[in-house]
C-alpha cells in the first residue's frame, strides 16, 4: 500500500488584503465596506441635506452645497492609503 503524498499549498491572501494589507493592519474585507458605507452615506447627508437646512437659516444654497461636496470629498484623498 502506498500513501498519497500530501503537500501543504500556502494560502494565499485574498486579493483586497494584498493590495491594501488589510490582515496587517487589523481589518477584514466586511469592516472596510461597512465604514465605506458609512462614510459614503455620511457625504450624501452634507452634499444634499445640509443645503436645504443652512438655506432655511439665510445662507446661498449653491455656496453651501459646493462647500460641502467639495471640502470634504477632497480631504480623504489626501490621507487615504493607495495600492501598493
Amino acid at each position: 500500500m502506498s500513501q498519497a503524498a500530501t503537500t501543504a499549498t500556502p494560502t494565499t491572501p485574498p486579493v483586497l488584503d494584498r493590495l491594501f494589507g488589510l490582515s496587517k493592519s487589523g481589518s477584514t474585507v466586511r469592516t472596510e465596506f461597512v465604514a465605506g458605507l458609512t462614510t459614503f452615506l455620511t457625504m450624501v447627508y452634507i452634499v444634499f441635506v445640509n443645503p436645504q437646512i443652512l438655506s432655511n437659516a439665510g445662507m446661498d444654497k449653491g455656496a453651501v452645497r459646493e462647500h460641502g461636496f467639495f471640502g470634504p470629498s477632497m480631504r480623504p484623498a489626501e490621507w487615504t492609503e493607495t495600492p501598493k
